[in-house]
C-alpha cells in the first residue's frame, strides 16, 4: 500500500536520477529535492523542525556553510548535512577531510552529521569513547557511520514504482534519530514539542550511541577506507 512518504521517496528517486544524468548538474542542483524529501519525513513523524538548504552557520572559530540544516533555531543547535554526487560513496564521505576537514568540524560542533550522496543518506556520529570540545575537528578514525540507506536501490523503475518498506523505515530512523536523540539541545523543557523528544534530556560531550533495530547498519570508519561492523 502506497503512503505519502513512499510516494515522496519514489518522486525523489525519479527526479534525482534524471538530474544526475544532466551534464549541467552540480551538488546545488539537488538541494530542492533533498529539502522536499527531508521535509516529508519530518512531516510524516510530526516533528516540528525545518529544513534549510544553502545555509550559513556561525561556528566557534569559523564560518561554515552546510549544504543543509535540520532543526529549530529556538530549540536545537541544528543537524548539519553534507551533499555529494552519486559517484561518492557514503563511506568515503564519512572519512572526508576536504575543505579544511569540513565534516570533522561539523561533528565537533553538533556531534551528528547527515550525509547525502543523492542516491542515499547516512547518519554520521562520534565514536562513543571520543569526547569532543566543540572546536577540534573529529578525526576520521573517531567517526561512526551508524546507519545508511540506498534509496535508488530500494525503488523500482517504471510507471508505478514500488518502494521497499524497509528503506522507508530506515530513512525515517536516520532523520528522527538525528533530530530527537543526537542533536544539541538549547532548551530541554521545550522537548514536549517533539513526539519523540522525551528520549533526549540534555547535551552530552559526544552523543551516546543508542542500540538500534536489525535494519541499522553500524560501521566504524577508518581513514584508510577499511571498516568493521
Amino acid at each position: 500500500m502506497s503512503t505519502p512518504l513512499s510516494e515522496s521517496i519514489a518522486a525523489y528517486c525519479a527526479d534525482t536520477r534524471n538530474l544526475e544524468a544532466l551534464p549541467s548538474s552540480t551538488e546545488t542542483t539537488f538541494y530542492p529535492d533533498i529539502r522536499t524529501l527531508l521535509a516529508s519525513v519530518l512531516k510524516s513523524e510530526k516533528l516540528p523542525f525545518d529544513v534549510r538548504t544553502g545555509t550559513s552557520e556561525k561556528g566557534a572559530s569559523s564560518h561554515d556553510m552546510p549544504d543543509f540544516v535540520l532543526g529549530d533555531g529556538a530549540l536545537f543547535i541544528g543537524v548539519f548535512g553534507e551533499v555529494k554526487r552519486a559517484t561518492t560513496t557514503l563511506e568515503d564521505l564519512a572519512v572526508s577531510t576536504e575543505q579544511k576537514d569540513q565534516i570533522g568540524r561539523y561533528l565537533a560542533q553538533t556531534g551528528v552529521v547527515l550525509l547525502c550522496n543523492v542516491r542515499g543518506f547516512g547518519l554520521l556520529v562520534c565514536d562513543p569513547a571520543y569526547v569532543r570540545d566543540g572546536v577540534t575537528p573529529v578525526p576520521p578514525n573517531k567517526r561512526l557511520l551508524q546507519q545508511t540507506v540506498d534509496l535508488w536501490a530500494a525503488v523500482t523503475s517504471g510507471a508505478k514504482p514500488k518502494v521497499d518498506a524497509e528503506a522507508v523505515a530506515s530513512l525515517v530512523d536516520i532523520v528522527t534519530h538525528a533530530v530527537t536523540d543526537l542533536a544539541g539541545i538549547g532548551a530541554p523543557a521545550d522537548l514536549a514539542k517533539s513526539s519523540r523528544g522525551r528520549r533526549a534530556t540534555r547535551r552530552t560531550p559526544c552523543p551516546a550511541i543508542l542500540s538500534r533495530s536489525s535494519r541499522c547498519s553500524t560501521t566504524i570508519v577508518r581513514r584508510s577506507g577499511s571498516r568493521s561492523t
